[in-house]
């Protein structure tokens, strides 16, 4: 009896733990792998979160499924994720861009899934979560990685035509609001390399020139930022999405996660 007095706490603050763990990630990623245990330095690792998971799942509440690609097949979801992948298979009649910070939650890469190979060019050190970096998603898809200062660029756009064009459009009318200081850098802005190679020389170059950016002996220099009109892109800041110049939405389409009725964990004691 003794015993059990002693045990029954701690299994309840685990559960709690636990369940409120995991509904931390699922509002944060929307989609939790294994992987995501290692990422997040989780004690115990994914396993600490699975059997709050597997009950969730079993209730209904969250959904099990192969979702992701190139990752463990062990993903759990929020229905309100799910239901925004289904979204995307389905391609807008405009295009919709995401800016973020390379180190922000919701950039996937490097984190949830790996980063793309590289483009051709590319040698040494690519695309890395690191701060000042950004990464720019066009319908979903990895478009561009942004380094401090916008001094380089990696791109990736798709192969084939109308795909190839809307995406670089789109990538070009993002370039001159990634800055948390429009004015301030529009100034100074100077693209030197994108994939390895001099600006000047990039496919991408009339793009970016219709966007504002002018050749200089160093580069594509970003002396006009009041091209981009109406098309602005949404930039994500801390809990928010937004239209560049618009006042902040916040977002909150996940419904909060009961755990009442989840089975408490047993964690091994450790030895002394």
């Amino acid at each position: 009896a003794g015993l059990d007095r002693q045990v029954r706490p701690d299994a309840r603050i685990t559960t709690a733990w636990s369940a409120a763990m995991g509904q931390q990630l699922l509002t944060r990623y929307g989609v939790v792998t294994r992987e995501l245990g290692g990422a997040e330095s989780l004690p115990g690792g994914f396993s600490a979160i699975y059997d709050v998971f597997r009950t969730l799942e079993e209730s209904g509440r969250i959904r099990r499924g192969y979702f992701v690609s190139g990752v463990g097949a062990m993903q759990f979801a929020a229905p309100a994720a799910v239901d925004l992948l289904r979204a995307l298979r389905t391609p807008p009649d405009s295009a919709e861009v995401a800016i973020l910070a390379a180190t922000d939650p919701a950039n996937p890469y490097g984190a949830l899934v790996k980063w793309p190979d590289p483009p051709p060019g590319i040698s040494g050190r690519g695309p890395t979560r690191s701060v000042g970096a950004r990464v720019v998603m066009v319908d979903g898809h990895l478009t561009a990685w942004i380094a401090r200062a916008m001094r380089s660029l990696v791109v990736w756009l798709p192969e084939h035509e109308p795909e190839r064009s809307r995406h670089a459009e789109a990538l070009a009318r993002a370039l001159p609001v990634t800055g948390t200081d429009l004015e301030r850098r529009s100034a100074s802005v100077v693209v030197h390399e994108v994939n390895g190679q001099p600006a000047l020389d990039a496919p991408i170059r009339p793009y970016l020139e219709a966007a504002g950016f002018v050749a200089t002996s160093q580069g594509l220099q970003l002396r006009d930022a009041s091209a981009q009109g109406a098309a602005l892109p949404r930039q994500r800041r801390p809990g928010r999405w937004q239209d560049a110049g618009e006042p902040a939405e916040r977002v909150n389409d996940l419904p909060d996660l009961p755990n009442g009725d989840v089975a408490p964990l047993r964690w091994p004691r450790r030895s002394t």
